[in-house]
Protein backbone atom coordinates (compact mmCIF):
# COMPACT_ATOMS: atom_id res chain seq x y z
CA UNK A 1 0.00 0.00 0.00
CA UNK A 2 1.67 3.18 -1.27
CA UNK A 3 1.71 6.71 1.16
CA UNK A 4 -1.16 8.16 0.21
CA UNK A 5 -2.83 5.67 0.54
CA UNK A 6 -1.97 4.70 4.07
CA UNK A 7 -2.85 8.60 4.64
CA UNK A 8 -6.48 8.24 3.33
CA UNK A 9 -7.24 5.04 5.22
CA UNK A 10 -5.61 6.38 8.68
CA UNK A 11 -8.07 9.72 7.70
CA UNK A 12 -11.01 7.66 6.99
CA UNK A 13 -10.53 5.82 10.47
CA UNK A 14 -9.88 8.84 12.40
CA UNK A 15 -13.09 10.24 11.08
CA UNK A 16 -15.37 6.89 12.48
CA UNK A 17 -13.90 7.29 15.79
CA UNK A 18 -15.13 10.41 16.20
CA UNK A 19 -18.32 10.42 14.70
CA UNK A 20 -19.57 7.27 16.64
CA UNK A 21 -19.98 7.89 20.30
CA UNK A 22 -21.75 11.14 19.28
CA UNK A 23 -24.18 9.06 17.01
CA UNK A 24 -25.35 7.49 20.82
CA UNK A 25 -24.44 10.57 23.28
CA UNK A 26 -26.26 12.99 20.91
CA UNK A 27 -24.64 16.12 23.08
CA UNK A 28 -26.64 19.10 24.15
CA UNK A 29 -26.64 22.55 23.02
CA UNK A 30 -26.41 24.85 26.56
CA UNK A 31 -30.03 25.20 27.52
CA UNK A 32 -30.15 28.56 27.46
CA UNK A 33 -29.68 29.00 24.08
CA UNK A 34 -33.20 27.67 23.60
CA UNK A 35 -34.46 31.05 25.14
CA UNK A 36 -33.39 32.63 21.75
CA UNK A 37 -36.41 30.64 20.19
CA UNK A 38 -38.72 29.99 22.82
CA UNK A 39 -42.07 31.59 21.78
CA UNK A 40 -41.52 32.70 18.60
CA UNK A 41 -42.17 32.42 15.01
CA UNK A 42 -39.16 31.01 12.63
CA UNK A 43 -38.84 29.42 9.31
CA UNK A 44 -36.40 26.92 8.38
CA UNK A 45 -34.73 26.48 4.63
CA UNK A 46 -34.66 22.85 4.54
CA UNK A 47 -36.28 21.45 7.09
CA UNK A 48 -37.10 19.93 9.29
CA UNK A 49 -33.84 18.31 10.48
CA UNK A 50 -32.67 16.34 13.39
CA UNK A 51 -30.58 18.78 14.98
CA UNK A 52 -33.81 20.62 15.82
CA UNK A 53 -35.63 17.78 17.33
CA UNK A 54 -37.24 16.94 20.24
CA UNK A 55 -34.25 14.85 20.65
CA UNK A 56 -31.91 16.53 18.76
CA UNK A 57 -28.99 18.95 20.17
CA UNK A 58 -30.80 22.11 20.02
CA UNK A 59 -34.30 21.01 20.32
CA UNK A 60 -36.30 24.18 18.63
CA UNK A 61 -38.96 22.88 17.79
CA UNK A 62 -40.17 21.47 21.11
CA UNK A 63 -40.04 25.63 22.35
CA UNK A 64 -40.78 27.58 19.77
CA UNK A 65 -44.23 28.86 18.87
CA UNK A 66 -44.26 27.67 15.09
CA UNK A 67 -41.44 26.66 12.34
CA UNK A 68 -42.78 27.08 8.80
CA UNK A 69 -40.46 25.26 6.09
CA UNK A 70 -39.49 25.76 2.83
CA UNK A 71 -37.53 23.43 0.05
CA UNK A 72 -33.90 24.65 0.08
CA UNK A 73 -33.35 22.76 -3.19
CA UNK A 74 -35.92 25.25 -4.96
CA UNK A 75 -35.88 28.16 -2.67
CA UNK A 76 -32.70 28.37 -0.49
CA UNK A 77 -32.11 32.29 -1.58
CA UNK A 78 -34.80 32.90 -2.85
CA UNK A 79 -37.68 34.13 -0.53
CA UNK A 80 -39.35 36.80 -2.14
CA UNK A 81 -42.30 34.77 -2.33
CA UNK A 82 -42.62 34.53 1.53
CA UNK A 83 -45.27 37.41 2.64
CA UNK A 84 -44.22 37.78 6.51
CA UNK A 85 -41.16 38.15 8.63
CA UNK A 86 -40.01 35.89 11.47
CA UNK A 87 -38.21 36.03 14.98
CA UNK A 88 -35.78 33.65 13.36
CA UNK A 89 -34.17 31.78 10.59
CA UNK A 90 -32.98 27.96 10.61
CA UNK A 91 -30.45 26.25 8.46
CA UNK A 92 -29.02 23.01 9.08
CA UNK A 93 -26.67 21.67 6.51
CA UNK A 94 -28.14 23.53 3.83
CA UNK A 95 -25.95 26.64 3.33
CA UNK A 96 -23.16 24.73 1.81
CA UNK A 97 -25.43 23.94 -0.99
CA UNK A 98 -25.92 26.88 -2.05
CA UNK A 99 -23.78 28.21 -4.68
CA UNK A 100 -24.15 31.85 -3.61
CA UNK A 101 -24.09 31.84 0.53
CA UNK A 102 -24.06 35.77 0.98
CA UNK A 103 -26.82 36.02 -1.64
CA UNK A 104 -29.04 33.66 0.97
CA UNK A 105 -28.28 34.90 3.99
CA UNK A 106 -29.38 38.77 3.10
CA UNK A 107 -32.44 37.21 1.64
CA UNK A 108 -32.82 35.50 4.65
CA UNK A 109 -32.07 38.44 6.90
CA UNK A 110 -34.58 40.35 4.75
CA UNK A 111 -37.62 38.43 6.34
CA UNK A 112 -35.78 39.23 10.24
CA UNK A 113 -38.06 41.11 12.33
CA UNK A 114 -35.49 43.46 14.47
CA UNK A 115 -32.85 41.71 16.39
CA UNK A 116 -34.08 38.86 14.48
CA UNK A 117 -31.69 35.78 14.68
CA UNK A 118 -30.25 33.11 11.76
CA UNK A 119 -29.15 30.10 12.98
CA UNK A 120 -26.76 28.37 11.02
CA UNK A 121 -25.30 24.85 11.04
CA UNK A 122 -22.95 23.62 8.71
CA UNK A 123 -20.14 20.62 8.38
CA UNK A 124 -17.05 20.57 10.01
CA UNK A 125 -14.84 19.10 6.99
CA UNK A 126 -12.62 17.53 9.54
CA UNK A 127 -14.62 15.06 10.34
CA UNK A 128 -16.62 14.61 6.65
CA UNK A 129 -16.26 13.37 3.60
CA UNK A 130 -14.91 17.49 2.69
CA UNK A 131 -11.73 16.46 4.29
CA UNK A 132 -9.70 16.26 2.06
CA UNK A 133 -11.15 20.09 0.22
CA UNK A 134 -9.75 23.58 1.10
CA UNK A 135 -11.31 25.89 2.76
CA UNK A 136 -13.57 27.90 0.68
CA UNK A 137 -12.09 31.61 0.75
CA UNK A 138 -13.99 34.88 1.71
CA UNK A 139 -12.68 36.30 -1.88
CA UNK A 140 -14.86 33.47 -3.60
CA UNK A 141 -17.67 33.88 -1.78
CA UNK A 142 -17.82 37.53 -2.72
CA UNK A 143 -16.78 36.95 -5.87
CA UNK A 144 -19.74 34.74 -6.03
CA UNK A 145 -21.92 37.37 -4.76
CA UNK A 146 -21.30 40.29 -7.28
CA UNK A 147 -21.31 37.65 -9.91
CA UNK A 148 -25.12 36.73 -9.14
CA UNK A 149 -23.67 33.16 -9.34
CA UNK A 150 -26.45 30.56 -9.79
CA UNK A 151 -26.65 26.98 -8.67
CA UNK A 152 -25.92 26.10 -12.44
CA UNK A 153 -22.32 27.09 -11.83
CA UNK A 154 -20.21 24.44 -12.42
CA UNK A 155 -17.46 26.18 -12.30
CA UNK A 156 -15.73 24.13 -9.38
CA UNK A 157 -17.08 20.99 -10.47
CA UNK A 158 -13.54 19.09 -11.12
CA UNK A 159 -12.00 20.23 -7.67
CA UNK A 160 -15.52 18.85 -5.48
CA UNK A 161 -15.02 15.61 -7.37
CA UNK A 162 -11.42 15.13 -6.92
CA UNK A 163 -11.49 16.62 -3.60
CA UNK A 164 -14.73 14.38 -2.37
CA UNK A 165 -14.03 11.12 -0.31
CA UNK A 166 -16.64 9.29 -2.41
CA UNK A 167 -15.94 6.52 0.89
CA UNK A 168 -17.34 7.97 3.30
CA UNK A 169 -19.93 9.88 1.63
CA UNK A 170 -21.60 7.09 0.17
CA UNK A 171 -23.49 9.40 -2.65
CA UNK A 172 -21.98 7.73 -5.57
CA UNK A 173 -19.99 4.38 -6.39
CA UNK A 174 -17.11 6.05 -8.25
CA UNK A 175 -16.04 9.90 -9.72
CA UNK A 176 -17.69 9.10 -13.02
CA UNK A 177 -21.08 8.66 -11.19
CA UNK A 178 -20.44 11.57 -8.99
CA UNK A 179 -19.50 14.16 -11.95
CA UNK A 180 -22.76 12.98 -13.57
CA UNK A 181 -24.68 13.41 -10.43
CA UNK A 182 -23.27 16.70 -10.08
CA UNK A 183 -23.81 18.17 -13.68
CA UNK A 184 -27.84 17.91 -12.74
CA UNK A 185 -26.71 19.84 -9.45
CA UNK A 186 -29.48 23.12 -10.52
CA UNK A 187 -32.22 20.41 -9.72
CA UNK A 188 -30.63 17.35 -7.86
CA UNK A 189 -28.39 20.10 -5.26
CA UNK A 190 -26.28 17.03 -4.31
CA UNK A 191 -23.12 19.09 -4.28
CA UNK A 192 -21.10 20.66 -1.65
CA UNK A 193 -20.18 24.44 -3.31
CA UNK A 194 -18.18 25.66 -0.12
CA UNK A 195 -16.61 24.35 2.22
CA UNK A 196 -16.71 26.25 5.77
CA UNK A 197 -14.47 27.48 8.30
CA UNK A 198 -15.11 29.37 11.56
CA UNK A 199 -13.10 32.26 10.19
CA UNK A 200 -14.88 32.41 6.74
CA UNK A 201 -18.61 32.36 8.60
CA UNK A 202 -17.22 35.30 10.88
CA UNK A 203 -16.18 37.36 7.76
CA UNK A 204 -19.51 36.74 6.02
CA UNK A 205 -21.55 37.51 8.57
CA UNK A 206 -19.71 40.76 8.91
CA UNK A 207 -20.18 41.58 5.50
CA UNK A 208 -24.04 41.13 6.12
CA UNK A 209 -23.52 43.80 8.71
CA UNK A 210 -24.85 41.02 11.12
CA UNK A 211 -23.97 40.69 14.57
CA UNK A 212 -22.15 37.25 15.36
CA UNK A 213 -23.80 35.92 19.16
CA UNK A 214 -22.16 32.50 18.66
CA UNK A 215 -20.11 30.33 16.96
CA UNK A 216 -18.32 26.93 18.56
CA UNK A 217 -17.61 23.55 16.81
CA UNK A 218 -20.49 21.03 17.64
CA UNK A 219 -20.04 17.09 17.97
CA UNK A 220 -19.41 15.34 16.03
CA UNK A 221 -18.99 17.51 12.53
CA UNK A 222 -20.91 20.47 12.67
CA UNK A 223 -20.20 24.08 13.12
CA UNK A 224 -22.68 26.37 14.50
CA UNK A 225 -23.39 30.16 14.42
CA UNK A 226 -25.97 32.42 15.89
CA UNK A 227 -26.01 35.94 14.05
CA UNK A 228 -28.58 38.73 15.09
CA UNK A 229 -30.25 41.35 12.57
Amino acid sequence: MNAPNVKILAERIKIKINNFPYILLRPKIDKNVLELFKGKRGIEIGGPSFFFSFTGPLPVYGVAKSVDTINFSMDGSNLKKINRNYNFVLSCHSLEHIANPIKALMEWKKKLHPSGIICVIVPDKRYTFDWMRKYTSFRHILTDYKKKTTENDLTHKTEIIEGTDLQLAKIARNKKEYGKKISKNASSRIMHHHVFSVRLLKHISRYCNMKLLMIKHVKPFHIFMIIEK
